[in-house]
């Protein structure tokens, strides 16, 4: 036990430094002249799903808004490789309600998890801008901090020992004749505490180690570490809940037969 909770505890400190992910930046070019662009921030978006981004264009000496007619765009989009997966010129930019430029990205351009970048520039024939930003391609569309992911391990790590205990004492107090109905009791809850860790680990995987630790070698040792523990964890609580039913099985045959009945051959001796 104190082994378990000592590899635990070391998982625990090798995925810290995955989940204290940096957050995106955006930058703006451009002194008194120049063109000022400005977006909604978003920290994520659902992989393979189609998304659209809108910017707004001002003039920066006097922040008049800049329309399609007097400005050309261009969105740049880099994918988690850094390749430049796709480049949306002006003539495909939508220009929507006076003020926005409003670009379109089909799902295929978000097909893998991973960090994400775009890079939106405008000019007029005099001033130019652009804003670069960097966000995340979940499976949730979800954006997962450092303090999530540390409170997801722990609670992992919470369930797997609370099971690992009701799983112990289940099994002591199968010994104990008066204390039976409890150790069955403590078995089943142990159980349901396996499967769902189980559970739980699946989410975690999907949801927050994979999109925190890409998909290299160091995502594959933590991932493989994580499913080794609890799968060890199940299997170990199975072996015991059968164990302690088989106990229980034999103590009431004897009780029932008598002390010189042998449960195995259903003779006796």
């Amino acid at each position: 036990m104190r082994k378990i909770i000592l590899l635990g505890l070391f998982i625990i400190l090798l995925i810290i430094p995955i989940v204290l992910s940096q957050p995106p930046l955006q930058v703006f070019i451009g002194d008194t002249k120049g063109l000022e662009i400005r977006s909604t921030l978003f920290p994520a978006i659902r992989v393979n799903n189609n998304f659209e981004f809108a910017f707004h264009v001002f003039n920066k000496s006097d922040g008049f808004p800049m329309t399609n007619e007097t400005t050309t765009c261009y969105f740049h989009l880099f994918n988690n490789t850094g390749d430049h997966v796709t480049i949306i010129s002006n003539k495909d930019i939508e220009f929507e309600r006076g003020l926005d430029f409003v670009v379109s990205v089909t799902a295929g351009n978000f097909s893998e998890t991973g960090d994400y970048n775009y890079l939106f520039q405008c000019n007029t024939t005099i001033v130019g801008g652009f804003l670069s930003y960097f966000f995340k391609v979940t499976p949730t569309g979800q954006d997962i901090t450092s303090s999530q992911g540390l409170v997801s391990i722990g609670l992992i790590m919470s369930i797997i020992f609370l099971a690992f205990m009701f799983c112990y004492y289940g099994h002591k107090f199968s010994e104990i004749k008066d204390l039976f109905p409890i150790a069955l009791f403590f078995m089943f809850i142990s159980l349901f505490l396996g499967v769902y860790v189980l559970h739980m680990g699946y989410i975690f995987t999907r949801d927050i180690l994979y999109p925190l630790a890409g998909e290299g070698a160091q995502f594959k040792m933590y991932l493989g570490i994580m499913w080794g523990l609890m799968a060890v964890a199940f299997v170990s609580m199975l072996f015991l809940i059968i164990k302690t039913l088989k106990e229980a099985l034999k103590k009431r045959d004897l009780e029932i037969h008598g002390e010189d009945y042998d449960p195995k051959t259903k003779t006796y001796k």
